[in-house]
């Protein structure tokens, strides 16, 4: 029996949308939900009556802004000033750069410089078989006005966040 490519196709799409029905029919979010939400009533119950521990009023304001989500982000928002500062500051050090390349070749370049007794040429070598260099760069920034100013930037704002 031979398919023709529009068989094929009605029968993918009627496959398709077969398996789509069958998987949103037997979904029942409302359920879901509903069991969702009592175990985890259930499961803060189970951790808030069983506790024999009786806490002050101190230890309950302790351990509320030990969770406060505002403390945690201030306490990042601190922690990454202070790093901004200390990159701005990586701006003013100096700067060192070594650089090292060698370079060999195999066959040399010959050149003819005559002919012997017998008449055959003479060939020299023009060049040596490898070739070395190397570089070092140091620099320092004396007159960098954005380096500073970046730098002072970052430093003010650190002393806002320390403030907040």
């Amino acid at each position: 029996m031979k398919l023709s490519i529009n068989k094929i196709f009605i029968l993918s799409i009627i496959l398709i949308y077969v398996l789509n029905v069958s998987g949103c029919k037997t979904l029942d979010n409302t359920k879901n939900r509903k069991d969702h939400v009592d175990s985890f009533k259930q499961a803060l119950n189970e951790k808030t009556i069983n506790q024999e521990t009786k806490y002050s009023l101190d230890d309950c304001l302790r351990e509320a802004l030990q969770n406060n989500l505002k403390i945690k982000a201030k306490q990042i928002e601190k922690n990454i000033s202070s790093l901004n500062r200390k990159a701005a500051f990586s701006y003013l050090l100096p700067r060192i750069d070594l650089n090292f390349q060698t370079n060999t070749w195999s066959k040399e370049p010959l050149s003819q410089v005559g002919n012997d007794s017998s008449g055959k040429p003479m060939y020299m070598t023009t060049h040596e078989d490898s070739f070395n260099s190397a570089v070092l760069n140091i620099g320092f920034p004396i007159l960098t006005p954005s380096a500073w100013f970046l730098y002072s930037m970052r430093k003010k704002n650190e002393d806002i966040s320390d403030l907040s």
